[in-house]
């Protein structure tokens, strides 16, 4: 689907582009240098208009949201204040722009509860607000779309966090993306590798696997 990728401020990724995308791809690397963190930013790119892609790929990590903190996680460095941003072009040359940021708590009207006279900084408003949420900006060829996920948090650790999610109106994801972790139990995939088998279609990706393990048959 897509050709390339570039991702800014996801996770531990500073600034990444990837080009070259093919059918299959292959991801080599040391531990904990960031191909969890390209796969998922695939993923997110893919269901751009879906925030609850934000709160599930946390979950697959087994991040659980527990704090008003927690959206930190897939932020570089931990770092609200900068918005994370993946672009890519597809197949059709369509360019797919992310924009993932917070969203803040209102401010109280300004003003500087140690000192009234004394004027708040864009800054220090922001260290007196908690994270409520997060803002996706999506772009598909500069057509805009906005969508969130805010948090209701429990004032007693018993009850769970509730989502409210925003979605675009009038839009329609063209694309869908399976993210498979470890611990994913796909109860179609017997049936997905019997219809590979009934169509003939298991040369090609036997072919590529050889590539990398030539002792698969």
């Amino acid at each position: 689907m897509f050709k390339n990728l570039k991702i800014k401020n996801f996770r531990g990724i500073n600034d990444l582009e990837i080009n070259g995308f093919n059918k299959i791809n292959l991801l080599l690397g040391k531990n904990n240098s960031g191909k969890t963190s390209i796969l998922e930013a695939i993923f997110l790119t893919i269901g751009a208009s879906n925030p609850s892609l934000n709160v599930i790929v946390n979950n697959f990590r087994g991040l659980t949201h527990t704090e008003v903190d927690d959206f930190r996680f897939i932020f570089k460095d931990l770092d609200y204040h900068f918005p994370i941003k993946l672009e890519a072009i597809d197949i059709h040359k369509a360019l797919r722009e992310l924009e993932i940021k917070p969203i803040y708590s209102q401010p109280a009207n300004g003003i500087n509860i140690e000192n009234p006279n004394k004027l708040l900084t864009s800054d220090s408003i922001i260290s007196l607000q908690e994270v409520t949420g997060l803002e996706l900006n999506l772009s598909i060829n500069k057509k805009k779309y906005v969508s969130k996920v805010e948090v209701n948090y429990p004032k007693s650790m018993n009850n769970l966090i509730n989502y409210i999610f925003t979605t675009p109106q009038k839009y329609k994801e063209e694309y869908q993306g399976n993210y498979l972790t470890p611990s994913s139990n796909d109860i179609g995939l017997a049936q997905k590798i019997e219809k590979l088998i009934v169509d003939k279609s298991l040369k090609p990706i036997i072919t590529s696997l050889k590539k990398i393990d030539n002792n698969i048959l």
